[in-house]
Order: C-alpha cells, then sequence, then structure tokens
C-alpha cells in the first residue's frame, strides 16, 4: 500500500522573540489536521527544525476526537526535543490515533524557532 502525506503544520511554523522567551504555544484546534481520511493506521511523522536560537524546546503531538481548543481533550501521541537548527526527528505511531492532531511547543530561552512536522500515513 502506498503511503499518503500529510501537514500537520499546514506550512513552516515561525515563532521569533526579542528578549529570549520562556512560554508554551499550541496549534488552534481549528487548524488541527483531519487523519480520518487517511487509509492507514500506522502514522510515521517527521519534526523537521529549518532555525534554533535558544536554550531548548521541546515540540509534542496531540490527537484527538474535536478539533476544539480545550486542551484537556488532546491525547499526547510523540515527543520531539529541539536543541539546534537543520535536524529532522522521526516517530512512529501506529496506536491510539483518533480523528486529529495538532502540535504543541513549550520553549526555555528561546529567540528564534522555525519548524515544520509532516507524515505519512500508512
Amino acid at each position: 500500500m502506498a503511503g499518503q502525506l500529510l501537514n500537520v503544520t499546514r506550512s513552516i511554523t515561525t515563532l521569533t522573540f526579542s528578549p529570549a522567551a520562556t512560554a508554551d504555544a499550541w496549534q488552534e484546534g481549528k487548524d488541527a489536521v483531519d487523519v480520518l481520511g487517511y487509509a492507514g493506521t500506522r502514522f510515521d511523522l517527521s519534526l523537521k527544525v529549518f532555525s534554533f536560537a535558544g536554550t531548548s524546546a521541546t515540540i509534542k503531538l496531540y490527537t484527538s476526537m474535536y478539533n476544539d481548543d480545550n486542551n484537556d481533550t488532546w491525547d499526547e501521541i510523540a515527543t520531539f526535543t529541539v536543541t539546534a537548527g537543520n535536524v529532522v526527528a522521526v516517530a512512529s505511531v501506529s496506536a491510539e490515533v483518533l480523528r486529529y492532531i495538532k502540535w504543541h511547543i513549550a520553549y526555555t530561552s528561546v529567540t528564534l524557532v522555525s519548524f515544520e512536522v509532516l507524515g505519512v500515513a500508512w
């Protein structure tokens, strides 16, 4: 079976801060990718970090049956730790993927992070 491509971030996401910031951010629920139409039960998800300036960041992927902003309805399915730019990390998820997938980033002393999350459904 051929894989089907999906783009969790919809486009390259760039966050900039001056001075450096420590906080977190969620992808809006309305922008979560709907994976219901994908035939697969396994998702190979990759994080591409284009640029990074800061101490560290953690990007987590979550899944839910509802594309709302109530973060209590979202379950974590993958975690990526970022300490440098121009890197790629991969996670394979084969269970517990519901209808929607979205990202969350928590960062420490960051002035710039630019990333994209892509995947293949099998």
